[in-house]
């Protein structure tokens, strides 16, 4: 059995929102989390200095060129053999088709959950393409029902883990 232990943990988001509840969340489990709240593409973070990187439903925001564009800044920042785990929607996701196609695969949200989001709905052929450079560890299809203000609404996501692939 291994043990990882984490000797910092850094968190970015442009929403304050996000951020402040996550201080509030860390502050009561006794967490030391470095925060910031800031567009991670206009920053400066140092290249191979993080171990793993975590992106939980964001990542996909944006057309399929600014996900190719978020997955290579990503490769940026892990260092040799640095963990990628991420979330988005697949093609089957409840959500798909709903709004205004923009783009293929890319859905202008224009009511209910997200208004004015951009979603970008990927599957396996996208996701080889996309994440050149890194070695699938785990590829895992997520399917569920979830309740949308009483209207029930099927999810499907992709829980990707992926290595730097040497």
């Amino acid at each position: 059995m291994h043990l990882l232990k984490l000797v910092s943990v850094s968190a970015v988001d442009s929403s304050e929102t996000a951020i402040v509840y996550l201080r509030e969340w860390a502050e009561r489990l006794n967490l030391s989390i470095r925060t910031k709240i800031c567009d991670i593409f206009k920053q400066t973070f140092q290249n191979g200095s993080y171990d793993i990187v975590l992106s939980y439903n964001v990542i996909h925001h944006g057309y399929r060129e600014q996900f190719s564009q978020a997955i290579g800044y990503v490769r940026t920042l892990l260092g040799s053999e640095g963990l990628f785990y991420f979330t988005c929607p697949t093609r089957q996701d409840g959500k798909y088709g709903y709004g205004e196609q923009v783009a293929p695969h890319t859905f202008l949200c224009t009511k209910s959950i997200h208004p004015g989001n951009i979603h970008y709905f990927a599957d396996e052929t996208d996701l080889d393409e996309l994440l050149a450079g890194f070695k699938f560890l785990s590829r895992k299809k997520k399917e569920e029902y979830w309740d949308n203000k009483g209207v029930r609404q099927f999810s499907s996501h992709w829980h990707i883990l992926a290595v730097v692939d040497k």
